[in-house]
């Protein structure tokens, strides 16, 4: 019995082995070999497009002495329960074959064969197929067989024409950041990252030239259904990236503080000639839509008040909203069918002055209030009347008024506060410094002039004599400037100490991850105040930084918590935030070096110029003054014949007659007149140039050293020093050198120097 089993298998095994030998024996007169190209489409029609390679087949004809062998192909698609194959009775134009000749077709020379009609379906219903024209997921076989085109019949081996294909769709992006119903945080420049997560890239049908589609949209109202608004919505922003995230930055539309928003990604293949290529992932791309809100919206300033100060000038004063940074006053006449404003520049400050109204009118005003970069808001829109101008102080060409010294009985003491006269200008006492007795007195004060906005400029005086009824007698008065200081000590101390504070919590942060809440915050403040003073790459190192350490701390305390963590996990995490800690402590090291070198530079930079400027003056002064004696010269040379060739009568005081007077104001056609007058004019201007030298005497003999730069420059208002700091400090904020700000500066100052010498020529030769 054993034996015959034996027997039995020895039979069975050399069976098998025969027919084997018969099959690799076998020949077939055509090779066929069908060629996929990954990935593939579930669209058979995506096959046959003109152009496309994803489909081949290769015919060779091995008998090289036949010619001509009219042949047919047989299209077999097999796997995932179902067959579909060509039909029997379709019969297409023959393909001629020539012995030796290797004949490639591509996809689209074979249309003909995907065609419904021509196909046979089983496990499919043709019905179903053509629904959507696509097959369902799952592993492929996919031939072409060679067919002799008059006795039916296979010629080509099936076995070594089959091509094998994973036919799935992938899934479309996860979307990351912001997540779902997120309130997102703004950053003081807009600056917002978008993330997400392929999850085609381990398929085995893996799409390998992905373009992503950024979708985002506003919801109106805030509450509408977020996936019609982005079906239906005009996108605000839309975009296409191969990176699988968006940084949306100040270059992209603003988002609106308090808006909702919200967003998609749709993944799509692309051909090698950049377009759209076959469709690969489920739901066409597109992700889930995401929605987010941005920000709370940037609240109004609340309890506005204004003070009418005189009759040209108010004080608005207000208290910030929520978000607000920056505020400005806007205003404009009452009763105008004007809509546009007027405003003040704006301010970090609790109040504002709205300068040059006019006197005897009423006014409109409202606060903006600016949440830094991310929007603004204007409160309830209030109103003010400014009193009438005091008769004295806008009497312009009256006669000028007698000053009466008859008075010599001096002063017996000058407290702060006191108001003394000196000619038509009143000087209210700030600072007396020394009193030497019989009137005498040294000290500060404010002088006001009447007939420039009634401006403010602080005065020094010396051993002045006043008399008992208040009147400057004697000595020197001598104007020094006033104004607002642009970097308070208190904006400065309060950044250095944030500085020392945000040192010492990053080093609490060591054991105490709870300071690094407290680290962001302070980061806020410093951020709001350095805002406008920074350059680019430090407030984006700080900005970044900071991004980055609030990411690293939830990420850390995400994993911390999660108890499905690894100990690896759990210590990357850690050593993440330790990185982002340190790049914090760098980036705020960075930031305090320079500003501590931005406030020393601007003194040095300013008294560099002044330097520069004396020099400059002691070279010009003798030039204009020999330019203003020769002008002298000439012009007196010129009046006697002026009077003895022009027969006038008549005559006034001072020798010159009406008829004179008169030719003078309009064009005079008397050759010697048109040159006298231009000769005229041209002494002006060299009287001015001196007193633009005056000017500037007055000013290097006031700046001494540097100390009394440190001390008075930002308070000086004829230069308007508040804005030449802000002026120098934005100069080094755009990384120029400091020779290049000492030139920009220098021709500021001399701008400054002639308009003052100029009002100083005008107020000494009124008529």
């Amino acid at each position: 019995m054993r034996k015959k089993i034996i027997y039995h298998l020895l039979w069975s095994v050399c069976s098998l082995l025969l027919y084997a030998n018969k099959i690799e024996a076998q020949t077939f007169p055509v090779i066929c070999r069908t060629e996929l190209q990954a990935p593939y489409s579930l669209y058979l029609n995506d096959y046959t497009q003109v152009g496309s390679t994803r489909l081949a087949v290769n015919l060779l004809l091995q008998d090289n002495s036949v010619s001509n062998y009219a042949v047919k192909l047989r299209l077999v698609i097999e796997g995932n329960n179902l067959t579909i194959q060509t039909r029997p009775d379709y019969k297409p134009a023959p393909i001629f074959l020539n012995g030796g000749v290797n004949e490639r077709f591509l996809g689209s020379d074979l249309e003909a064969y995907f065609r419904s009609e021509n196909l046979l379906f089983q496990g499919i219903s043709r019905t179903e197929y053509e629904a959507n024209k696509r097959l369902p997921e799952g592993f492929y076989r996919i031939r072409f067989e060679v067919v002799d085109y008059s006795r039916e019949i296979a010629v080509s081996n099936p076995q070594i024409s089959n091509s094998t294909a994973w036919l799935l769709l992938n899934d479309p992006p996860l979307l990351n950041f912001p997540m779902q119903e997120e309130k997102v945080r703004p950053l003081p420049q807009q600056s917002m990252a978008f993330s997400w997560t392929p999850r085609h890239t381990s398929s085995p049908n893996a799409a390998r030239n992905v373009e992503y589609e950024f979708t985002l949209v506003q919801l109106i109202p805030a509450n509408r259904n977020p996936n019609d608004a982005i079906l239906n919505s005009i996108p605000i922003f839309q975009t296409s990236t191969r990176s699988t995230q968006l940084v949306y930055g100040i270059a992209e539309p603003n988002l609106v503080l308090g808006a909702k928003y919200a967003w998609r990604v749709r993944a799509r293949e692309l051909s090698i000639d950049g377009s759209t290529g076959i469709d690969l992932f489920k739901n066409r791309g597109y992700s889930e839509v995401f929605a987010f809100t941005y920000g709370e919206p940037c609240a109004v300033p609340v309890a506005s008040s204004v003070e009418v100060l005189n009759a040209i000038r108010a004080k608005v004063s207000f208290q910030a909203g929520a978000g607000n940074t920056t505020f400005r006053v806007e205003y404009r006449k009452k009763s105008t069918n004007s809509t546009e404003w007027a405003y003040t520049n704006t301010t970090q400050l609790g109040y504002a002055l709205i300068d040059n109204l006019e006197a005897n009118t009423t006014y409109e005003y409202q606060v903006r209030g600016f949440c830094g970069e991310l929007g603004n808001g204007a409160g309830s829109i209030s109103e003010f009347t400014t009193p009438a101008l005091a008769q004295e102080s806008i009497s312009c060409g009256l006669p000028q008024n007698t000053i009466d010294l008859t008075n010599q009985v001096p002063k017996t003491s000058l407290n702060p506060n006191d108001t003394i006269q000196a000619a038509d200008f009143d000087i209210r006492v700030s600072k007396i410094t020394n009193s030497g007795g019989s009137g005498r007195f040294s000290g500060e004060g404010l002088m006001v002039f009447p007939l420039a906005n009634r401006a403010k400029v602080k005065v020094k005086f010396d051993n002045i004599l006043v008399n008992a009824d208040n009147r400057f007698v004697d000595g020197r008065i001598i104007v020094v400037g006033m104004g607002i200081q642009v970097l308070s000590d208190e904006t400065i101390n309060t950044v250095n100490g944030l500085f020392t504070e945000i040192d010492g919590l990053l080093a609490q942060a060591e054991t105490n991850l709870a300071k690094l809440d407290e680290v962001l915050a302070k980061m806020e403040q410093v951020l709001d105040l350095m805002l406008k003073y920074l350059p680019d790459d430090l407030l984006q190192e700080l900005k970044s930084s900071q991004t980055a350490l609030e990411a690293a701390k939830d990420e850390y305390e995400r994993i911390k918590n999660d108890p499905n963590a690894s100990e690896a996990d759990k210590a990357k995490a850690k050593e993440n935030l330790k990185k982002a800690r340190e790049a914090v402590k760098q980036a705020y090291s960075d930031a305090a070096s320079y500003w501590k070198d931005a406030l020393v530079k601007f003194v040095n930079i300013v008294w560099e110029t002044l330097k520069e400027l004396k020099r400059d003056i002691v070279t010009e002064t003798p030039i204009a003054i020999e330019n203003l004696n020769n002008k002298n010269v000439v012009i007196k040379a010129q009046l006697d014949p002026i009077l003895t060739t022009d027969a006038y009568s008549d005559e006034n005081d001072e020798g010159f007659t009406e008829e004179f007077y008169e030719v003078m104001a309009t064009e005079p056609t008397n050759p010697n007149l048109v040159k006298f007058k231009q000769d005229i004019l041209d002494l002006e201007k060299k009287r001015k140039a001196v007193y633009f030298i005056r000017a500037t005497f007055m000013l290097v003999a006031y700046y001494i050293d540097i100390e009394s730069v440190k001390s008075d420059f930002a308070k000086d208002d004829v230069l308007n020093g508040q804005d030449l700091i802000e002026f120098i400090l934005q100069e080094l904020k755009q990384r120029k050198t400091e020779t290049v700000i000492i030139q920009n500066l220098k021709q500021k100052i001399r701008t400054k120097l002639e308009d003052f010498g100029e009002f100083l020529y005008t107020e000494e030769n009124k008529d």
